[in-house]
């Protein structure tokens, strides 16, 4: 606990953390919908009837075995890290009003996704993320003095205590 106490991440510490979690990359928001099935035919059976000019959102409503149906197979935005992987695949190779050329298959079942739009959205703030990053950051602080207190540890072992805890042995007696 003294140890938590007195050693803490740095205001520099934590800007770097910061810059290497949210500033690197470009962020992309997704706004899509979506259709499940259970098949990749009853997927590519709705993409023909998408290229034949079928409403998304109608057979999202007649179609979709999804939570989302009943709405049009509309989801709420979304970044890529936010859906399984295959779903994050797809939407992030499609344009903006483009429907999935193909059903994608999750573990969910099969879907057929339209991506309506995208957006750049910005990182938090530090000031929103600061307590996420200290603890992260003091949990590495701790875990390499825990490794260093290891590291350096003298360790003696008392042979009459070996001893007298052996199997078949005597355990000293005790004095009163």
């Amino acid at each position: 606990q003294n140890a938590a106490k007195t050693r803490k991440p740095s205001d520099e510490d934590l800007q770097k953390a910061y810059d290497e979690r949210y500033g690197k990359e470009k962020r992309i928001e997704y706004k899509a919908r979506h259709i499940l099935v259970k098949s990749e035919d009853e997927g590519k059976a709705l993409i023909e009837e998408l290229k034949g000019g079928a409403d998304f959102a109608e057979l999202a409503k007649e179609k979709s075995l999804g939570p989302t149906g009943k709405d049009g197979g509309e989801l709420p935005w979304f970044a890529a890290g936010q859906m399984v992987q295959p779903f994050t695949e797809a939407t992030e190779a499609m344009k903006p009003g483009e429907h999935s050329s193909a059903p994608v298959q999750t573990q969910f079942g099969w879907h057929v996704i339209l991506l309506e739009e995208t957006r750049e959205s910005e990182p938090p703030k530090l000031d929103d993320v600061r307590n996420e990053l200290t603890v992260a950051l003091q949990r590495d602080i701790l875990g390499t003095y825990v490794a260093e207190l290891r590291e350096n540890a003298k360790l003696e072992l008392n042979p009459d205590l070996i001893k007298a805890n052996s199997p078949g042995e005597e355990a000293p007696a005790e004095s009163k």
